[in-house]
Parts: C-alpha cells; structure tokens; sequence
C-alpha cells in the first residue's frame, strides 16, 4: 500500500529534506522513525529538495508498505523530533507519486522590517527595508510572470536538463511587520526562490536595475550581481495534486 505523508518542519537543523553526507536530513529523521516500528528498512520520497534551512508548512512523502502506517502517526510523532510533525497519514493510488504526480508547489518568503528575536531563523531581516521601493518591488516579481525560462535565477552545477518553469503566481505584499514574497510554479530549479528575492531585493532598492533583470533573462544569462537572500525566510506552503491540494 502507498501511504502519503503530510509533515510539517523547521529546517533550521538540517541539511535539506534529502539524505546527505554533511548533517542530519528531514527523510533520514523519517525514514529512521518508520523502519524502527515497522522493524524493516524503508525508503521515503518526497515531493522536492528543499535547501538547508528552509521551513515547510506543506511537505509531501510518499512510502510503500505492508502495514497501516497511519495508525501509527502518533507513535511517530512522539519518537520525531520537536522540529518535525506528521499532520495526516492517508493511503492514495499506488501510481501516486509525492514528486512527479505534483502538478503545482507554493512558496513563501518573510523578509522582516525590524529585528524580531522572537521570530529568530524564521523570517529575514532585511537591513535596507526602510528603503523599499514597493512599486518597484512588484515590478520586479511582476516581469518574471513574462517568461518561462529562468537560468539567472538557478545555483550553477544543477545538473538539470532544462530552466522551464510555469509560473502561476509572482507577487509581493506588504503587512505591519513583513515583505511577503508568494511564488507558485509547476517546479522550481535549485536555489531559484531564494535568487529570485535577493533580485527583487536590489531592484527595489535601485541597486539593480530592473532593465539589467529582464535583459539577463532575454538571453539566458547570469546576473552580474545575483544575490540568493539566507534560507531561514522560505516556507514550502502548498503542494496541489490531480486530485488534492497539501496546505
């Protein structure tokens, strides 16, 4: 049986979702927790990369087996760490994939206007956000919505096969305390978000000009002075599937 997984995290202590060498991961976590009680190893997908340090509000794993795992969710639950949370266990068709069934995934980014203790590794504070032009800060977000090519906006050595991306939504808003980047496409290329605000960012500030931006993606080319903002602002917020929505 294919169950997905709905979880929620702070990725502040680890290296990513993704198993790597230098830290602890989200999937080894879970992974780890699953086989524990089910007694046999097992192997989680999920629904994306996410770069050290960034948060989910909606994540989505998918694991095949034997048992019904969602019996389980509060037992796991207590064995996870602080930083981790499983919402919602739920068994889907076994052709459901957590990552290539995906057909849209939503992010945000919370850039604070003043320094927040409380809000620490949660959202970032932008020194320069008393000089935020807001016209200016939409424009920028606005002018991607024109393209659907992004390699100024992608880490160098992706290794990915093409910079396509269908984006629905690219937009700023202003409330009492934050800047708030939302963004949603039909994928994201490596580090692409975290480029994409530092680039609003300038723009909005006049330390780049917003010509500069759309010639770089006119060509297919590097920004000269490309800037991806620290991870700690960006949330996984929304994962829509053919037949539900992860929020």
């Amino acid at each position: 049986m294919r169950y997905f997984i709905h979880l929620t995290y702070h990725g502040g202590s680890y290296v990513g979702w993704q198993i790597q060498d230098n830290g602890a991961s989200i999937q080894a976590e879970l992974e780890d927790k699953i086989a524990t009680i089910l007694r046999s190893e097992v192997r989680v997908s999920g629904c994306g990369r996410t770069d050290a340090g960034v948060h989910a509000r909606a994540y989505c794993a998918h694991v095949d087996v034997e048992e019904d795992l969602y019996t389980h969710t509060d037992r796991l639950n207590r064995m996870l760490p602080q930083s981790i949370l499983i919402k919602r266990i739920f068994p889907v068709p076994e052709d459901l994939h957590a990552r290539f069934s995906a057909e849209e995934r939503g992010y945000r980014y919370y850039v604070s206007k003043t320094k927040d203790p409380l809000r620490m590794g949660m959202v970032y504070h932008y020194h320069a956000s008393n000089s935020i032009d807001e016209e200016k800060l939409d424009q920028a977000a606005k002018l991607l919505l024109n393209y659907n090519e992004f390699f100024p906006f992608c880490k160098s050595k992706s290794g990915v096969d093409h910079y396509k991306c269908c984006l629905r939504k690219s937009q700023w808003t202003e409330t009492e305390h934050d800047f708030i980047y939302e963004i949603t496409a039909n994928r994201f290329l490596r580090g692409m978000v975290r480029l994409i605000v530092g680039m609003c960012l300038q723009v909005s500030i006049g330390r780049v000009p917003l010509t500069s931006v759309q010639q770089a993606l006119d060509l297919q080319v590097s920004m000269d002075k490309s800037w991806a903002v620290p991870a700690h602002g960006l949330f996984l917020e929304r994962i829509v599937y053919p037949e539900f929505t992860i929020q």
